[in-house]
């Protein structure tokens, strides 16, 4: 299922951003509570059509092996089958879908980058980047996702 690669830009600026990209993610974290503020923050990006949910590793795997996405966002530690492991078995199953793993711990970076995720995000940075994220979304719909992203 070809999907818009988040960290690729297509080059075609002449057609409006939320016509030009379908955006499918995945959220998948243990805290309930967390992962549903995510996916509402989350919701209010445009280009992003259909977001998912799993509470643990394995729901993840699974959800993808249902239906793929373009990007997962995985919690680094979670009950089941942790995000380390998690983004093991995505990537050696489904390598074009990119996984961004997410800690608690900023020196979990080396460790998440060596499982084979795309990107780690601390938690505690989340939020800030989300916000500038949406920010420079709504105040320049011609510039590609992925460059926001780099």
């Amino acid at each position: 299922m070809p999907g818009y690669n988040l960290f690729q830009n297509t080059g075609d600026n002449n057609i409006p951003m939320q016509m030009q990209h379908s955006i499918h993610i995945l959220v998948a974290d243990d805290h309930t509570d967390f992962r549903k503020c995510l996916v509402k923050l989350l919701g209010f990006m445009p280009e992003i059509t259909r977001i998912s949910e799993a509470a643990n590793g394995r729901e993840a795997v699974d959800q993808l092996a249902r239906e793929l996405h373009d990007v997962v966002l995985l919690d680094a530690h979670m009950p089941v089958l942790d995000g380390l492991q998690a983004t093991r078995q995505i990537k050696a199953q489904w390598p074009q879908t990119k996984v961004i793993l997410l800690s608690v711990d900023p020196y979990f970076r080396a460790e998440a980058l060596a499982s084979g995720a795309d990107r780690f995000l601390a938690k505690d940075q989340i939020v800030p980047n989300l916000l500038a994220l949406l920010t420079t979304l709504t105040s320049t719909a011609a510039m590609p996702l992925s460059a926001l992203l780099s």
